[in-house]
């Protein structure tokens, strides 16, 4: 019930010529905070590809590596994959 009123103070009640919900509208309308919201988004996005790009892996972590040149006479040519273990993102080679 408190909070009703506190939201509806600060909806209705003017604060000078303006009410709090304008006075806020009015700040975050300003370039300087649009080019903090731009920035502030594009480190979500960075951090997001990193934090997709640590968990799942890419189609070329799933390729076999090729075998060292002394030991291709021997099998195959080709190494086979290590598989990725829970909690082991990048499997030792």
């Amino acid at each position: 019930m408190v909070g009703l009123f506190a939201l509806l103070g600060f909806a209705f009640v003017p604060l000078g010529s303006k009410t709090g919900l304008e006075h806020t509208l009015t700040v975050l309308a300003t370039p300087s905070v649009r080019e903090a919201a731009n920035g502030l988004m594009i480190a979500l996005d960075k951090a997001k590809t990193k934090l997709v790009d640590a968990f799942v892996p890419s189609a070329r972590d799933n390729l076999p590596l090729p075998l060292p040149h002394s030991e291709r006479g021997k099998g195959h040519g080709v190494r086979p994959v290590v598989p990725s273990l829970p909690g082991n993102a990048h499997p030792t080679r």
